[in-house]
């Protein structure tokens, strides 16, 4: 099982020895699902288009610094135009993000700590669907099976990250964006844990 506090170290230095990029990526991102929003009109139909444009964005973006992280952690090179590599699985993201999302809310709304459980539980599903481009259901099912074990430190991994982006956010701008870096690449490597402690696959005899 992962530690929080060696993923935590393990993905502050990460950073430390990519923060250029790490941030600029962070800026770049925010800047796309951001600006069009302040650079287009006002008129309900446009807001409209923007939102749609602006969510997709979001989106594509959020696949793009998953592989952005698993490269970092696994020593791999990147580059800014990774942020945008996995565009075509956007629907799927979307899919995936609805279903969860609901879970997670219908949980909440039943006595909280369902939807924390079903949270952790189905969390790994933009790696799985990143790294072998599962589907929406394929990649929460495998999500389901991989974190059997952990779900209860991927809890505490959320209320760390919350508590971290609070604290970002306290120190005003950078710091937030600090935060999100250095969540994106403990994140990873909480994924690439998680895999190393799956147990070995049975033979099947001859």
């Amino acid at each position: 099982m992962f530690s929080i506090t060696a993923a935590f170290s393990k993905g502050w230095h990460i950073f430390k020895d990519n923060a250029g990029f790490l941030l600029g990526v962070h800026l770049l991102a925010m800047f796309v699902q951001v600006g069009p929003q302040l650079l287009l009109g006002d008129s309900p139909g446009t807001k409209a288009l923007v939102a749609i444009i602006s969510l997709l964005a979001s989106f594509i973006l959020a696949l793009g610094l998953v592989r952005i992280g698993l490269s970092l952690v696994d020593g791999e090179p990147v580059e800014f135009g990774d942020l945008f590599s996995y565009a075509h699985l956007v629907f799927k993201y979307l899919v995936a993000s609805l279903l969860h999302g609901f879970l997670i809310l219908f949980g909440l709304l039943l006595l909280v700590a369902p939807g924390l459980y079903w949270a952790a539980q189905f969390s790994q599903w933009p790696y799985l669907m990143v790294e072998h481009e599962m589907g929406p259901i394929e990649a929460m099912k495998e999500s389901s099976r991989i974190t059997r074990a952990t779900r209860g430190n991927l809890i505490l991994f959320f209320a760390a990250s919350v508590g971290l982006v609070i604290l970002g956010f306290l120190a005003l701008f950078v710091g937030s964006i600090v935060a999100y870096a250095l969540i994106t690449v403990t994140g990873a490597y909480i994924y690439r844990e998680i895999l190393a402690d799956q147990p070995p696959e049975p033979e099947v005899a001859s």
